[in-house]
């Protein structure tokens, strides 16, 4: 024991040491103190809860938000381990308050994870604008990811004697030892959605991991948060968009927000449907990230969206309750058989369920907060040929497939 705690003290000591260095200039700092105010300058695509996946010798879009009457963008330039990329082929276009810019990345670009930093000029000031670990750079794109789950990060809570932040460190560390693929963060990341000062907090823990991460908001994030603009004040501002889609290759990463009340809105299931039928191949393979789960248990379910009696039963009450919504939502995992994966959190307990043998419906416990059965974290491997796979370290170290750990 006392061996083990040394070695996790090491690695939270490491990953500290070792975090993505930004350049010590006058930046906006969207990164340390939210500095050059973001309701003056933002950059809302890509950021740290939703990088853009390249490879090299590709384009990089970054959207700007500003308030103000015009914009004039100097550069840009991208900040890796131990590397800086200034870009010199920019393409620049500007609407009522917004900008997007179009950059050319290198062949000679190396591979890894980049902080994009803007250089601006908004109604006569200059402004130096950052978005750290928002560029994910690859060599060529996986046939796998080998996925960290980690849900119910509640920053701003204590308990048993630990705040969430710092149990969510120890996560960096591990997470830094283990090197998986991506992590996936699937909501209630402020325990008050409100509290700016949590939010921060989180975008100075999560900075701290190596690898990229892709967030979804939570009930919890949308706790003392009175309108829409007022999440996008908070949430929006820090962590990122409240539904968005990804590629990383033959792989789609679609993120979803299933509110205050655990259930999908119609915007969303429209913007779902329209966004899957453009990968409706059987080479794309659908991964879903959304807070609240469908399914809770354990099995394999038998139903679907035409006959969903016996679904009931292993629906989570907020989706029970909604019941139009919910076979809306299950009539388009129908549709699109490419959807291998449903990652949720909530319920503070592991839960695994295949749905129609094909979906995986995967529920990981809180990984700081709340009451639980335990604080945790999940792996998986999944493949472009629809298979997925839970890596349990211990014994053989050797992944099992998901259908072995229900029998």
């Amino acid at each position: 024991m006392r061996k083990l705690t040394s070695i996790l003290l090491g690695l939270l000591i490491l990953s500290v040491l070792t975090q993505l260095e930004l350049p010590t200039t006058n930046l906006s700092r969207a990164y340390l103190d939210t500095g050059a105010p973001p309701d003056i300058i933002r950059i809302e695509d890509p950021t740290y809860c939703l990088p853009a996946v390249l490879t090299r010798d590709s384009t990089l879009n970054i959207f700007l938000r500003y308030s103000g009457q015009e914009i004039q963008v100097l550069g840009v330039r991208l900040y890796g381990v131990g590397r800086e990329y200034e870009a010199s082929n920019l393409t620049v276009t500007t609407g009522s308050g917004t900008a997007t810019i179009e950059v050319y990345l290198s062949p000679d670009l190396g591979s890894g994870l980049y902080t994009v930093v803007v250089e601006a000029v908004v109604d006569g000031t200059r402004y130096e604008v950052v978005s750290p670990r928002s560029l994910w750079v690859v060599e060529e794109y996986p046939t796998s990811l080998k996925i960290m789950h980690l849900s119910d990060i509640h920053i701003g809570i204590s308990m048993d004697n630990w705040w969430a932040s710092d149990r969510y460190e120890r996560y960096v560390a591990l997470a830094n030892y283990i090197e998986p693929d991506i992590i996936l963060i699937t909501g209630d990341i402020a325990d008050v959605g409100s509290d700016i000062y949590s939010y921060r907090d989180f975008m100075r823990i999560t900075n701290k991991f190596l690898r990229p991460t892709f967030c979804v908001p939570g009930n919890h994030d949308w706790s003392q948060v009175d309108s829409l603009s007022s999440f996008y004040k908070l949430y929006g501002t820090y962590v990122g968009p409240r539904y968005w889609v990804r590629e990383v290759g033959d792989f789609v990463l679609v993120g979803l927000d299933t509110g205050y009340g655990g259930v999908l809105d119609t915007e969303q299931l429209t913007w779902l449907n329209t966004t899957l039928s453009a990968y409706n191949t059987s080479e794309k393979k659908v991964l879903i990230l959304m807070h609240h789960p469908l399914f809770t248990g354990f099995g394999i379910l038998s139903g679907n969206s035409s006959s969903y009696q016996s679904l009931l039963g292993s629906m989570y009450p907020s989706w029970r309750e909604n019941l139009g919504v919910t076979l809306t939502f299950l009539q388009i995992i129908d549709r699109y058989p490419n959807i291998i994966g449903v990652f949720s959190g909530h319920i503070h307990t592991d839960s695994t369920l295949l749905y129609a043998y094909r979906t995986w419906f995967m529920t990981v416990t809180t990984a700081d907060g709340g009451t639980s059965h335990y604080r945790g974290y999940r792996l998986y491997q999944v493949y472009v040929n629809g298979t997925v796979r839970a890596i349990n370290y211990g014994g053989e170290h050797t992944p099992r497939t998901l259908h072995t750990l229900l029998t």
